[in-house]
């Protein structure tokens, strides 16, 4: 700003309507024959709308003078945001044990020149997943997010839409299938007969477990709870196969 008067000018700065444009300092004094440099700062971030281009006009009022305005735009190049090296862009859970979490890590680059940008991912089924970062910044290098699936109940087409939100660019959709499995174990033997056993003299027959399925089953066979048992004894009181 240059003052080509004879007197000093004091000036102020309206508030603007867009927040994305910011005035420094927003009040001033010019001497005579004086420049001031003001600073308009344009940051697209600030804004909880988001645009492809943003205006406003900015009025500087001039105490013992007329006011000044002048339009001010902001422009946001495309962000061109993908999925990173992930085929169909689809996340598979094969073979998902029920009630037990598992995870998995996918990724998203900003493939756009000089522009950072930001994402939100739109959980739609907070129950089944869980992400390390629902919100982030993006630039040129991959960013990596983790996703938790946990699910109670066997599906073996388990299938998902999670919508993530680009900032500048166009919204993506992670797509989700999963096989849950629940582990089938069963006991090969029939019944357990010990036939005549003497007092005080330990009998010892085979307890045999066989896990059906692909998934490894952790079993737990516990006898003290109930008395009808307390004479009997397991040799390995937990076995995994």
């Amino acid at each position: 700003m240059y003052n080509n008067g004879n007197a000093p000018a004091e000036i102020k700065f309206d508030e603007n309507k867009e927040k994305v444009f910011k005035i420094s300092p927003l009040k001033e004094i010019i001497l005579p024959n004086k420049e001031k440099e003001i600073n308009i700062t344009f940051n697209p971030f600030e804004s909880q709308i988001q645009k492809e281009k943003y205006t406003d006009v900015l009025k500087m009022n001039i105490i013992n003078g007329n006011p000044i305005t002048f339009p001010v735009e902001g422009n946001i190049p495309l962000c061109n945001v993908s999925f990173y090296n992930l085929e169909n862009e689809t996340i598979v859970f094969d073979l998902v044990h029920t009630g037990v979490p598992t995870s998995k890590i996918f990724y998203l680059k900003n493939e756009t020149y000089r522009v950072i940008s930001t994402y939100l991912i739109q959980n739609p089924l907070p129950e089944y997943f869980q992400f390390r970062d629902l919100v982030g910044y993006l630039t040129d290098k991959p960013k990596s997010i983790e996703i938790i699936f946990t699910y109670s109940k066997p599906n073996p087409n388990f299938t998902a839409e999670i919508p993530i939100l680009i900032r500048g660019g166009k919204s993506l959709l992670l797509k989700i299938k999963a096989n849950i499995v629940q582990p089938e174990v069963i006991i090969e033997e029939e019944k357990f007969d010990f036939g005549g056993v003497c007092f005080n003299e330990p009998k010892v027959k085979n307890l045999t477990f066989t896990n059906k399925s692909k998934l490894p089953a952790n079993v737990f066979v516990d006898l003290n709870t109930d008395l009808r048992y307390r004479d009997f004894k397991l040799i390995k009181s937990a076995i995994q196969k």
